[in-house]
């Protein structure tokens, strides 16, 4: 398994359109989260590598919420739906990286 460092250049690092308060808490939610998503990532997937495209996906659904949220969703709340999001990310991929190893098998 590989190290806890987290990877902050992530692409959606550079998103314009989010103001300054909500990037810095989109960027330390993803912190915060990535040893979550490397764990997820290593158990149903056997593999880290794509730890950084899962916390961006998941990051990118937490991202289109937190603006329309009312009140401004606080860091705690930011953090429990991107787990959330990671977690049903990665069964996802499992899954379909099953049925596609079943129908090959066939």
């Amino acid at each position: 398994m590989s190290t806890n460092s987290s990877d902050v250049d992530l692409i959606w690092k550079w998103h314009e359109a989010l103001n300054e308060e909500l990037r810095s808490k989109l960027m330390t939610t993803a912190q915060v989260n990535w040893a979550n998503a490397q764990l997820a990532a290593w158990s149903y997937l056997h593999d880290t590598m794509q730890t950084a495209e899962i916390m961006e996906k998941a990051i990118k659904v937490v991202q289109t919420y937190a603006p329309h949220a009312s009140p401004p969703p606080v860091q705690a709340k930011l953090n429990a739906r991107s787990r959330s999001q990671v977690r049903r990310i990665v069964k996802q991929k499992a899954n379909r990286r099953r049925k596609e190893t079943y129908a090959d098998s066939i």
